[in-house]
């Protein structure tokens, strides 16, 4: 099994790629839009396991005749 390497000699320092990759992230995942989403779909989710968790409670307190 032969392994190709590149013959490209140019290098990126890993400061230069890692503030890239940062960038990119908050660009796209930190958009408003996406954030507002977010905390909806979060909110949605909070609230219905809140209700089932009442549902829940509320269930176990009438079996024990309360």
């Amino acid at each position: 099994m032969t392994t190709d390497t590149c013959d490209n000699s140019r290098t990126v320092k890993r400061q230069e790629i890692e503030e890239r990759i940062l960038s990119g992230l908050k660009d796209k995942l930190m958009a408003p839009e996406l954030i507002e989403e977010f905390i909806r779909e979060f909110q949605v989710e909070a609230n219905r396991l809140a209700a089932e968790q009442e549902t829940m409670s509320s269930s176990l307190t009438k079996e024990l005749g309360g």
